[in-house]
């Protein structure tokens, strides 16, 4: 039966008068149990026989150390450090004991304590300081700060620091600002400014905004208008991204700093991805204005800049591939729009391209309309693009739709990606994509495409490829071309 917290206070209550009375006896009855997992009472009968008996808790301990040393010192600590010391001297590999150690030991004798953590290497060393200022900054902050700045090696003072100032953070952010800034650049003075950013967004979000955009650091700055941004209240995704375009977006791309830890920790690199926490707000208010009032979102795109930094962030293409993909799922079909849309820099109808992915059918069929009255006329753009994408989810409708189209470039365009989709998707159609290919009108178009066909289809049935051929109404020279550069005979 599983441990079950209602009874954690009854059941420890009688263990501790057990424990009192006969230590060994309750360890052994408990360990034998298969009522419970035993780990934490165990642990727990540990601690309250060393209130007791310290070195008999210990000698018990000692038979399984990685597991219960743990659970006695902290009471050794406070019934005899130099003989804790000593246990931690005796088992180094032990991170929690020398915790816990450090944490007291440099309270009780800070030169001593440090001076042996300057004899450690590595982990173990980084461990030790950083307990030893944990426990100094609680006992006395005032001590640990002054101490922190005598630290001659700037790894060690920073990493002082960075146990130190938290605290001081969230009860003083004014003066604890004062310290941070005195920092010199570092990957701890980063921390801590976020740390601070945090705590002054969370008293008065405005003034907070105000003091990030002072910051002098581009990534100091960057981490703390996004706690700010964060810690605001905004009526709406418009109010979000009218102030995402007030601060500059370039806030919304990952900042320099974070990416390299995130680079580092998981090997990843390259490519653009909205890694900051603003760059994720940015997205979603983005979706969410579009959704509601995909007009909106596409005026707003009209000031939004094409591209911003060298991570291939298009923050109007975001917007307007998002506006237009809601406009096509709506019920909004007006010509207003259209000229909206027409109106917007870099071309910004053709965004439509990637607006179609979610309702294909219903989007060439109102490109098919608005080419037919006449208010736009990127049919060559257009049509092949969202014909591409309906074939993707119902190629026999798209296939009868393509098939009404009027004779011509759009046609011809149209029908190249309906035989590329034939012979390229999971069970290709090669008898259906030749006989397609002859129905386009360029005659040099036209030969490319059977060309194609033909000879992805020869490799995998030859008898097959040349059959349909013969039963094609085309000339013999081409005929026997396409056969001949195949190796085979007419």
């Amino acid at each position: 039966m599983k441990w079950n917290p209602w009874f954690s206070y009854s059941v420890r209550l009688a263990l501790a008068r057990w424990v009192a009375l006969e230590p060994q006896r309750a360890l052994s009855a408990l360990r034998t149990s298969d009522e419970w997992s035993t780990r934490d009472y165990e642990g727990w009968c540990l601690q309250v026989w060393a209130q007791d008996d310290w070195p008999s808790a210990l000698a018990e301990a000692e038979k399984d150390p990685d597991n219960l040393i743990h659970r006695v010192v902290d009471e050794i600590i406070r019934q005899d450090l130099n003989a804790a010391v000593s246990i931690m001297k005796r088992y180094p590999d032990n991170r929690n004991v020398m915790r816990s150690v450090f944490r007291a030991w440099g309270v009780d004798d800070y030169d001593a304590a440090h001076r042996y953590a300057l004899s450690l290497t590595g982990n173990r060393r980084q461990l030790a300081f950083d307990a030893l200022y944990e426990g100094l900054s609680r006992d006395n902050r005032d001590e640990a700060l002054a101490r922190a700045q005598h630290e001659e090696d700037t790894t060690r003072r920073l990493a002082a620091l960075r146990q130190i100032l938290p605290d001081l953070i969230s009860e003083d952010p004014e003066d604890a600002a004062r310290h941070i800034e005195a920092m010199p650049n570092s990957k701890s003075r980063y921390d801590l400014m976020k740390m601070l950013a945090k705590e002054k967004a969370k008293r008065d979000p405005e003034a907070a905004m105000r003091w990030a955009q002072g910051l002098e650091d581009p990534t100091e700055r960057q981490a703390s208008i996004t706690e700010a941004f964060n810690a605001m209240p905004f009526a709406d995704s418009e109010s979000q991204l009218t102030m995402m375009s007030e601060i500059g977006l370039e806030m919304a791309l990952p900042n320099p700093r974070a990416v390299t830890r995130t680079r580092r920790k998981n090997g990843s690199s390259g490519g653009y991805s909205h890694g900051s926490d603003l760059g994720t707000e940015y997205r979603q208010a983005v979706v969410k204005l579009a959704k509601d009032d995909p007009e909106k979102a596409l005026r707003m795109a009209a000031a939004f800049p094409p591209r911003i930094g060298p991570d291939d962030f298009h923050p109007k293409d975001d917007l307007l591939h998002q506006a237009t993909k809601a406009w096509l799922h709506g019920d909004q079909r007006d010509t207003e729009l259209i000229s909206l849309l027409e109106q917007l820099p870099n071309n910004g109808l053709s965004k439509l391209n990637g607006a179609v992915q979610g309702a294909p059918a219903e989007a060439l069929r109102w490109v098919s309309e608005q080419i037919d009255q006449g208010v736009i006329s990127e049919a060559d753009t257009l049509i092949p693009r969202v014909a591409e994408e309906w074939l993707k989810t119902d190629s026999v409708e798209a296939s009868r739709w393509i098939s009404t189209l009027e004779d011509g470039s759009v046609k011809d365009r149209t029908i190249d990606q309906l035989v590329d989709h034939l012979i390229d998707r999971g069970r290709p159609d090669y008898e259906a994509a030749m006989l397609w290919s002859q129905t386009v009108g360029d005659e040099g178009q036209r030969e490319s495409q059977l060309r194609k066909v033909f000879t992805r289809w020869k490799k995998i049935d030859a008898e097959a490829a040349e059959t349909m051929l013969w039963a094609l109404p085309v000339s013999d020279h081409i005929r026997e071309d396409l056969i001949n550069a195949e190796g085979g005979q007419p």
